[in-house]
């Protein structure tokens, strides 16, 4: 069985085999490989040792990514490679224990989390398959190598990485595997929050994500306890519980501040005889969410904004769509407008409301593909026209320029310099 493997990589197993070392592609690129994906990067497993790798490699940029667990990165050609001294005996990432190295490459590949990520690969010695990793993958199946119980033991993030192998390769969990995973799932306490953020964002972008969120809320609630409301309230309103919140996910594309949007939007409740949303409670708690996770800045605002104005009503009113394409900006809408959409069909909204949303969406992108005035930006005129008429520096031309905009949108005045310029001076005037 042949792998394509890049030049570089290939210049790296060499260099290591040359100096009389054991070399191998291991891990995620030999999966991706065999099921015919691109690797995202490549990791070799040798049985030389940190500072023999170090000397093998003298002439190129080193990275100490993981000394302390045998792996170092190498630049080749501005490419890294992580390269690996073989696992030795066994360790635990819950008593903090240092992994031991030094072991053989078959010690190696028992200890890796699963039988689809535990295969070898050389270019001249061919595939190597300790595990049965080709059947399982052929099966499309995830399954511990080993006894579960001790590969999660041994870092338990795997039980999350699990799941979110499911969900970007649509793969079922070996049943022992998933027994053991919501056995041991209390162990996610002890991993590090970013890790775990790290992996919801790959899972959620996943296409299987739907199927996971149905079968793992338990899991998941470990370290997202919000998503486990206590008290009967999630249960007044059949449109609630990680089900239908599953059922969005499942509906908006893959973009992750839409899927954590779909995820997060039904925080925040107050009971009071019915369910009632609170969008601005909810909001704080998805920000609160999101920031212990260590997600990026640029998320946490998108998702706290697609969740605070993803209830707007609908409206086939131009003016209207312009003042919120104005507000929030044409990918925010276009993100709002998609989130509803899914919401109707989680919920089996009416046909008509449906129809209605299909109408707005149109007319949004005919706005933004027409390139109708609808922000500063494409105002036919700018501060330094406004100078150029005699408006003081500052706040009056900012004013000036917003009723501008406000009255191109509302189709008082058209979209051209001189009928602007006018209508500066008529505000200046007054």
């Amino acid at each position: 069985m042949k792998i394509a493997v890049p030049i570089r990589v290939k210049l790296a197993l060499s260099l290591l085999t040359r100096c009389g070392y054991e070399a191998y592609l291991v891990g995620g690129c030999v999966r991706d490989a065999l099921l015919e994906l691109t690797p995202i990067d490549y990791d070799i497993a040798t049985n030389a040792l940190p500072e023999q790798v170090k000397e093998t490699f003298a002439s190129y940029r080193i990275i100490d990514t993981g000394l302390q667990h045998g792996t170092l990165t190498v630049i080749i050609d501005s490419m890294p490679i992580e390269i690996s001294t073989f696992r030795g005996g066994n360790s635990s990432k819950v008593t903090k224990k240092i992994k031991s190295i030094g072991g053989g490459l078959q010690n190696d590949l028992c200890h890796r989390d699963f039988t689809i990520n535990a295969m070898a690969y050389h270019p001249h010695s061919g595939l190597i398959d300790f595990f049965d990793g080709v059947i399982d993958l052929q099966n499309r199946r995830i399954k511990s190598v080993g006894r579960p119980a001790q590969r999660f033991c041994e870092d338990p993030l795997r039980i999350l990485r699990a799941l979110r192998l499911a969900a970007t390769l649509q793969f079922t969990i070996e049943q022992e595997t998933a027994k053991s995973m919501h056995r041991y799932k209390m162990l996610l306490q002890a991993v590090a929050n970013e890790r775990l953020g790290a992996e919801v964002r790959k899972l959620l972008c996943g296409q299987g994500a739907k199927q996971v969120l149905l079968e793992s809320v338990d899991i998941l609630g470990v370290f997202i306890p919000e998503l486990l409301l206590s008290g009967d309230a999630k249960n007044k309103s059949e449109k609630c519980g990680l089900a239908y919140e599953a059922q969005v996910v499942g509906y908006v594309p893959a973009v992750l501040s839409l899927r954590l949007a779909a995820l997060l939007h039904t925080l925040g409740y107050e009971d009071e005889g019915e369910y009632v949303l609170d969008y601005g409670n909810g909001a704080k708690m998805a920000v609160a969410i999101l920031s212990r996770l260590k997600f990026e800045h640029k998320t946490i605002k998108r998702v706290r904004t697609l969740i605070l104005y993803h209830a707007l009503p609908l409206t086939l009113s131009s003016n209207r769509i312009k003042h919120m394409l104005n507000e929030l900006s044409d990918v925010v809408v276009v993100e709002i407008l998609q989130l509803k959409r899914a919401i109707m069909l989680a919920r089996r909204d009416d046909l008509v409301r449906l129809s209605q949303l299909q109408q707005m969406e149109t007319m949004v992108n005919c706005i933004i593909a027409d390139q109708q005035c609808y922000s500063l930006k494409q105002l036919a005129v700018n501060g330094d026209d406004l100078r150029g008429i005699g408006l003081a520096e500052g706040k009056q031309i900012g004013d000036v320029l917003n009723q501008l905009l406000e009255a191109v949108i509302d189709g008082n005045v058209p979209n051209e310099r001189e009928a602007l310029l006018r209508q500066a001076s008529l505000y200046t005037l007054s």
